[in-house]
């Protein structure tokens, strides 16, 4: 029996408060094999796109309402999970 190499999951990072963004890099960086692209925009995610397993997606982007981005996302790449992220008390 042989064992397979931990797979390293790739990560879209969309969020453009840079100090949440760290902190998000940091604790993903602690708890696994995981690789980050972190960009700010919803621009910047379209041109990084390809190639992900999972995007985390800010709420409120300065370029994008999030029902514009999550339909385009979907356009574009529709097996990339998605976790939508809010530090918005309500909603």
């Amino acid at each position: 029996m042989s064992l397979q190499p931990p797979t390293t999951m790739r990560i879209l990072l969309v969020e453009d408060d840079a100090d949440y963004a760290a902190l998000l890099q940091q604790f993903l960086a602690a708890g696994g094999s995981f690789d980050v692209v972190c960009v700010s925009s919803w621009a910047h995610a379209k041109a990084q796109h390809p190639g992900f397993d999972v995007m985390l997606l800010a709420l409120g982007l300065p370029d994008s309402a999030v029902e514009d981005t999550l339909t385009a996302f979907r356009s574009l790449d529709a097996g990339t999970a998605v976790v939508v992220m809010s530090g918005a008390l309500t909603l």
